[in-house]
């Protein structure tokens, strides 16, 4: 077997894997590896916290197509889940928006909006959040840079990439890794779930 025939075996058995998964998954295997991720990462949320979080993630992905586990992992990196977090430069929540922002973001996608102070209610901060971030990587094409602008904003991204150089790519591959590693266990769990739900059968 050629090595280019050996990666599209390899290629296809991924996919007829992956489908098979997906003829099991629901949002609620997604939800149990979100609350079992906030339970160790995040004690000092109450169990209402964690259903409220996970929720909100879920509605997110369905309204943005931004996967719920990279939210929850941009999540971690930006307030470490902490949902009345206030960075030195004033972005506010779990995903740590700057009121000007959330305000236009809101403004143009019929967000409720009552002030800075609505970033620090998980349905609206994760909403605007997600929406905004759906925006970044429409705008420039990949996760790594919409991860870059996110973080650094989308003036200084287009700056660098004007300047003919890259941003950096620690933010986003901490991010990223995060997410790899989150839906690795999500995979994991459904695969385990599946083959029980097999045997059952």
């Amino acid at each position: 077997m050629t090595i280019g025939s050996h990666c599209r075996a390899t290629q296809l058995t991924t996919v007829i894997v992956a489908l098979a998964l997906f003829a099991c998954a629901g949002d609620g295997d997604t939800v149990r590896v979100i609350d079992s991720t906030l339970q160790e990462r995040a004690p000092h949320l109450t169990s209402r916290d964690r259903r409220g979080i996970a929720k909100e993630l879920i509605r997110a992905e369905s309204r943005t197509g931004v996967d719920a586990l990279l939210l929850l992992a941009l999540m971690e990196e930006e307030s470490h889940y902490k949902l009345r977090a206030k960075s030195q430069r004033g972005a506010l929540g779990l995903l740590q928006v700057q009121p000007a922002t959330g305000r236009d973001v809101a403004e143009r996608h019929q967000i409720p909006w009552n002030g800075p102070d609505s970033l620090f209610e998980p349905a609206v901060n994760i909403l605007i959040g997600a929406t905004y971030l759906s925006e970044l990587k429409q705008r420039f094409g990949s996760w790594e840079l919409a991860l870059a602008a996110y973080h650094q904003g989308p003036t200084k991204t287009n700056r660098i990439l004007r300047r003919g150089r890259t941003p950096s790519s620690r933010y986003a591959g901490r991010v990223l890794r995060r997410f790899e590693a989150l839906r690795d266990k999500s995979i994991n769990k459904l695969s385990r779930r599946c083959e029980a739900e097999t045997r059952c059968a």
